[in-house]
Order: C-alpha cells, then structure tokens, then sequence
C-alpha cells in the first residue's frame, strides 16, 4: 500500500507506520468513488427493447441499480470510517513518544 513504511521497530512486533495523510487520500478516493456511482444509482436506465424478454431485462436493470445504490452506500460509510479511524491513529501516534535506545 502506497504510504505505508515497514516499522523500524525492536524486534517486539512486525507492524507499519503510516505516512501523514494517507487516511484522508483512502477516505478520498472512496468518496469519489462513491460520488461517480451515485449518478448511476439515481435509476434504473429505460428498457431496450429486447422482444418478449423487455420485462425480464427491465426487472434485471431495476434489480442492478437497487445494488449499486447499496455499494454506493457502502463507499460512503467506508470513507466516513477511514476518517474517523484516521483521526484516532493520528491521535494514537502523536500520544505516543518512541525511544529507540530504551531509556
């Protein structure tokens, strides 16, 4: 994951340190994500004309939209968590004095 640094740590743990802002980057980019799908979401698109089989196709495009309304609901409460679970990392992080000779 871009962002993302090996911990330099003692030996106590294998874990990663997150460069400033890589929160609100991952928070962004669902945002978008979930803003460019939104449109789509609004409704189900007209059905073709596809014979006898108009209703079955047209049953399937309201069933697909009804989907992505939830994957566009989805993003957003995954940006919203990426935030606030950004906020605490942050806060974690700045609490937190690291000394690397032991004393």
């Amino acid at each position: 994951m871009s962002g993302t640094t090996p911990w330099p740590g003692s030996g106590a743990g294998d874990g990663y340190a997150l460069t400033p802002g890589v929160h609100g980057n991952i928070a962004r980019r669902l945002d978008s994500a979930s803003k460019a799908l939104d449109g789509k979401a609004a409704g189900a698109p007209p059905a073709p004309d596809a014979g006898i089989c108009s209703a079955a196709v047209a049953a399937k495009l309201k069933s697909l939209t009804e989907s992505l309304t939830g994957v566009v609901e989805g993003l957003s409460a995954a940006a919203d968590a990426v935030v606030d679970n950004g906020q605490v990392y942050e806060a974690a992080d700045q609490a937190s004095t690291i000394n690397p000779h032991g004393s």
